[in-house]
């Protein structure tokens, strides 16, 4: 549907016992389009149209996925590691502060401190643990791993040779904003914090629940469900959930808001705040040519 194509279909466990797991399995798709030999993509494919065969070239341009995927696509520790972002090359998130080594935090908000990885850096790395692997005892090696983020995985994507230049990591992480917005991201944390500060002024999770429950959504989103802010969805810092359900609840929190807490001076700053979030949201969700409804609404 919506022209997204289905490849394959493959169970999670399969993958997991394949050697080198999705990261071997992304190898397989990528050199399907773009074998060394025969039609490829990179070369051109024919395919026979109304007037004539139709020469097809296409390149490879990315790989869309959540922070798991992106992880298991390139045996990058990911958040498990110290560097835990894939192309920030100066992120330690055991850092706070500033720091002489020019290694910074997750709480540097500058983004023009953060050095961005090239390609070759990421391959380097590869190349530099698959070549130390043999020769180093499992503990020191296993440090040199968390060290720099990866894991070695021998027949994984970043290390077949011929796809360096179809696949460039950098520039083909993909991330899409329901990901890093709604899914464990920044509409999560906030969605929490908002729960606890209004907790603090009297207003309970379960006050905010039983007033989502009256609340009629649009026939083609269902029904409110209690478990969308039950008391184990909410953390210290984050409502978990996943980003269809958080796109339903924060219209559902605003309005709570506005009905009960806009008049209340310890939560005015709260509820501009997740105000915000809101607008932010329906401009995402609704595409760019509804951002001019949304700045004046």
């Amino acid at each position: 549907s919506f022209a997204w194509p289905c490849f394959s279909i493959l169970r999670s466990v399969v993958v997991d016992e394949l050697e080198g797991g999705a990261s071997y399995l992304a190898r397989v798709i990528i050199r399907t389009f773009f074998p060394e030999q025969g039609d490829s993509f990179q070369t051109g494919v024919l395919i026979e149209g109304p007037g004539g065969p139709i020469l097809v070239k296409a390149i490879f341009a990315g790989w869309l996925a959540d922070l798991l995927g992106h992880k298991e696509l390139t045996a990058w520790k990911g958040t498990g590691g110290n560097v835990c972002c894939l192309e920030c090359g100066n992120l330690d998130k055991n850092r706070r502060g500033d720091a002489a080594d020019g290694k910074f935090g997750l709480d540097c908000a500058d983004l023009s401190k953060f050095q961005r990885r090239s390609n070759d850096d990421l391959f380097a790395i590869v190349d530099l643990l698959a070549t130390r692997e043999p020769v180093m005892r499992q503990t020191p090696f296993g440090a040199l791993e968390t060290q720099l983020g990866f894991n070695c995985v021998p027949n994984g994507l970043l290390s077949d040779l011929y796809l360096r230049d179809i696949y460039k990591p950098i520039e083909h992480t993909l991330r899409d904003w329901q990901h890093t917005m709604c899914q464990d991201g920044v509409a999560n944390t906030c969605i929490a914090f908002t729960l606890h500060s209004l907790a603090e002024q009297g207003f309970s999770l379960r006050h905010v629940r039983t007033f989502a429950l009256l609340c009629n959504l649009p026939s083609k989103y269902g029904n409110v469900h209690p478990s969308w802010l039950s008391d184990r969805r909410l953390k210290a810092e984050t409502l978990s959930s996943f980003s269809s359900t958080i796109l339903n609840i924060v219209p559902l929190i605003f309005l709570f808001l506005g009905k009960f807490c806009e008049n209340v001076a310890a939560l005015v700053p709260v509820v501009r705040c997740f105000k915000l979030l809101h607008v932010i949201l329906g401009v995402l969700s609704s595409g760019p040519e509804m951002a001019p409804r949304y700045a004046t609404t």
